[in-house]
């Protein structure tokens, strides 16, 4: 074997590199499955139920771990033609950021990967293969988008850019620029809280150092599959303050203290109440159970009644765009006409308007968030 040994990698066009894949995928479980879990994953998506899917704005952290696939390295030197072949490995990550109603993410993202050496064709090219075991420390910025749906799924597509400190064996650590691409989906379990699955392509320009006395050159590509949890901390900007509704966000708590009273006490019919107020949390169109029971309140009266009409009115606080604002308070006197329907009120009783913030009941500056006005009215006539 020579003395000298000169260890290239050489980027290969998308459609060189594909071969080597749909190889991997044939021989490794891994990837298969996970190709399969993605395939289950888009059908579920397509049959889920129509549910409310909001964008969690605010501070969020996120955690996930998974596997690591580090391409296939091309060994050339005097007299030697051989390729690095690196064992499935592991990836963790971390990240923080702020998510805005638009859709757009914005974060902070710690990450390792690590792989090492599984042969070497031919071998016996190298004898101590654990000189080209591969690790990556990266550090990220990184833009994402989340395409927010009528499902609680939600796909997301990304891009980052930052520094990885990379160690190839002998070659050492080597601070490089770097980047990678994701696509994946998230699914919101609650207002505070998003599984995901996303798979990274991380790459960084060729790394060059020395080992066995020669200059050498390695290009550096990882495909990862992670999946973890991304928790809301809350957002500075919003509305973070002391709340006068009860932990709910659905009704204030006076208000909530003077109904329980009237519950309980029979009134005639035409003592009835004719106006309600039913709250909702940033974002949400969702009817939590007790927004649900202020609904079924509302039809039951109405049935007591001699009222004809009803008429349900959506609505927002000023904090984000307009438009979104305005279709915001669509999907909330949806919601409640929706249930009005389930209770028993017949569908052309019912009157819908969506406002946005051009009604609020609270006068604020343009961008503030205000609990009171993020609500639906219904009033019977």
């Amino acid at each position: 074997m020579p003395e000298k040994l000169r260890d290239t990698c050489k980027p290969t066009s998308p459609a060189n590199h594909l071969p080597r894949m749909v190889d991997f995928m044939g021989k490794q479980s891994f990837l298969f499955h996970a190709a399969r879990a993605a395939l289950l994953a888009g059908s579920i998506v397509r049959a889920a139920p129509a549910l409310a899917s909001e964008p969690q704005t605010g501070v969020y952290i996120g955690l996930g771990a998974g596997g690591s696939y580090q391409a296939d390295t091309d060994i050339t030197g005097t007299g030697t033609n051989a390729k690095a072949d690196f064992k499935l490995g592991f990836t963790g990550l971390g990240s923080m950021g702020y998510a805005f109603k638009n859709g757009l993410r914005v974060e902070v993202e710690g990450s390792y990967r690590d792989n090492g050496l599984d042969s070497l064709t031919p071998s016996g090219v190298v004898g101590a293969t654990t000189q080209f075991d591969r690790t990556n420390a990266g550090v990220m910025v990184n833009l994402a988008y989340d395409f927010h749906n009528s499902s609680n799924f939600v796909p997301t597509v990304g891009a980052g850019i930052g520094v990885a400190f990379t160690t190839s064996g002998q070659v050492g650590d080597r601070a490089k620029l770097a980047g990678q691409v994701m696509a994946g989906v998230g699914y919101q379990i609650n207002d505070r809280i998003t599984a995901f699955a996303d798979y990274r392509f991380f790459a960084t320009p060729e790394i060059d150092g020395r080992a066995f006395g020669t200059a050498l050159s390695s290009s550096n590509f990882n495909h990862s599959i992670v999946a973890g949890l991304r928790f809301k901390l809350g957002d500075p900007w919003g509305d973070n303050g002391l709340k006068t509704t009860d932990p709910s966000g659905l009704q204030p708590i006076a208000s909530q203290v003077m109904q329980n009273q009237l519950a309980s006490v029979p009134a005639p019919a035409g003592d009835l109440p004719t106006n309600y107020m039913v709250f909702f949390d940033t974002n949400l169109s969702i009817l939590s159970p007790k927004a649900q029971d202020m609904v079924r309140t509302a039809a039951a009266n109405m049935r007591l009644g001699s009222h004809t009409r009803i008429n349900v009115t959506g609505h927002t606080d000023r904090a984000g765009d307009g438009r979104y604002n305005e279709a915001l308070s669509a999907r909330r006197a949806a919601a409640v006409q929706q249930l009005l329907v389930a209770s028993g009120i017949p569908s052309e009783e019912i009157v819908v308007m969506a406002k946005g913030e051009s009604a609020p009941l609270v006068e604020t500056p343009d961008g503030r968030a205000e609990p009171k006005n993020r609500r639906v009215e219904i009033l019977m006539n």
